[in-house]
């Protein structure tokens, strides 16, 4: 990640500082972002937290667990919005259905 830029083609400036999409905290450092496989390898799960202290390792793995949860609350959370707006809009059919039936109705009567 060496720059990122704007994404317009007419403007591609420089971005500043990367914001976590979680709690909107600037993530100035290099190591604050960084791209990891999600499926690693037996040899890399063994290798990555070697020589560390169990404190270390713990803080660590406290982190990504929060961090696991934040992504399937997200998720989640996705997951309602769009039922709810499904039903919403299955609502508004039957709405717009009952009004154009009462609106006829209203029209043979007055005949």
């Amino acid at each position: 990640m060496d720059d990122l830029k704007c994404n317009s083609l007419r403007c591609r400036k420089s971005l500043g500082l990367e914001i976590c999409p979680a709690c909107e905290t600037a993530l100035p450092d290099p190591d604050d972002v960084v791209q990891t496989s999600l499926n690693p390898h037996d040899s890399y799960k063994t290798s990555i937290l070697a020589g560390l202290s169990p404190t270390i390792i713990l803080d660590v793995a406290g982190r990504a667990l929060n961090f696991y949860a934040y992504q399937q609350e997200a998720a989640f959370q996705a997951l309602i919005t769009k039922n709810a707006q499904e039903r919403i809009a299955i609502l508004e059919a039957q709405c717009n259905t009952i009004k154009r039936e009462a609106h006829a109705e209203v029209n043979r009567e007055s005949l």
